[in-house]
């Protein structure tokens, strides 16, 4: 049976470079979250929870067909949509919820498939 040569320097080099380049290609050392990245979460998450509890009820309001994500002006916002953007149903709604902006959108009347 033979004998395991000894690790050599050149060995300990080789090992190193590798781990390098490893660590390189995976993207180095996990980064920590930046407070924009912290505060785009939190505000995707009120998003998410005005959505959950103000749905249902916005869906039994006449005109209103839903509700979504989205985006105004850049920043993360509740859209509702609607199938005309009225006046009354404008005055439905506040500007904001929660520091949250409520866009209505008119998308038309909905059909099912």
């Amino acid at each position: 049976m033979k004998r395991p040569r000894p690790f050599s320097r050149g060995d300990s080099v080789m090992c190193l470079l590798a781990w390098t380049l490893t660590l390189l290609l995976l993207g180095g050392t996990p980064q920590k979250e930046t407070s924009q990245e912290r505060d785009s979460t939190t505000v995707k998450n009120a998003v998410t929870a005005i959505l959950e509890s103000h749905t249902m009820e916005w869906m039994t309001i006449p005109g209103v067909v839903g509700t979504a994500e989205g985006v105004h002006r850049g920043k993360p916002c509740v859209l509702i949509l609607v199938e005309k953007k009225t006046p009354k149903l404008q005055k439905t709604f506040p500007d904001r919820l929660n520091g949250i902006q409520l866009v209505l959108k008119e998308v038309g009347k909905v059909k099912k498939r």
